[in-house]
């Protein structure tokens, strides 16, 4: 519950930034939500991909080629492990089981978005940088048992992507991007050290000058 209060203050934290953002001289602003699909990578706890998240980003531009901004995501992974043998690390203890592993992924970071000059009139591709923090929990059902693993770990996102212009004079984009989350966040019970994954992002933007 925590983290979803932390996320909706986040949210409308960003909404307040771009309501203020209106009154700055400069006419280069951009709200985004996207759909997120998610592919874990680099570790042995979740391999499944997940359909289950979204991001929210505002970019304010500070030149013709450049913006920053802030920008928090939400991603949702599970899968289910077939029956096997778990040993405590003394081996005095074992149980033979099922398991439903998830993980909810939550980073937040400042957002940084070049924007190379190209002849297109309806493309107008980016490359990106997020620098912040990533909340993780982690769950897995045992039979009767539960284990919780929550964190929070430094997170850094390349990302390339484009916005896709409507028209000339339209305020609504579309957004297509691509990124790569690597993270501190640790598992110490299942050996996972850094909770990395690999984002596609479709969505829809709002803003001027873009």
């Amino acid at each position: 519950m925590r983290i979803i209060l932390k996320s909706l203050l986040s949210i409308c934290t960003l909404i307040t930034l771009q309501g203020a953002a209106q009154t700055l001289p400069a006419d280069r602003d951009l709200g985004a939500f996207s759909w997120e699909i998610s592919f874990p990578t680099s570790n042995k706890f979740i391999d499944e991909t997940s359909l289950s998240g979204w991001r929210f980003e505002y970019r304010k531009g500070i030149r013709k080629d450049l913006s920053v901004g802030i920008a928090i995501s939400w991603s949702a992974f599970e899968e289910f492990v077939d029956t096997k043998t778990y040993s405590s690390s003394d081996n005095a203890r074992a149980i033979t089981t099922d398991m439903i592993r998830q993980v909810y992924a939550v980073p937040i970071t400042i957002i940084g978005h070049y924007y190379p000059s190209t002849k297109s009139k309806m493309l107008e591709p980016y490359l990106g940088l997020g620098l912040g923090t990533q909340y993780v929990e982690n769950k897995a059902f045992l039979n009767i048992y539960e284990l919780n693993d929550n964190n929070w770990g430094f997170v850094a996102r390349p990302e390339v992507g484009t916005l896709v212009k409507f028209s000339s004079n339209s305020p609504v984009k579309a957004l297509l991007g691509l990124g790569y989350n690597i993270s501190t966040n640790k598992n110490e019970t299942f050996d996972v050290n850094g909770w990395h994954h690999l984002t596609i992002n479709v969505g829809i933007g709002f803003g001027a000058g873009f």
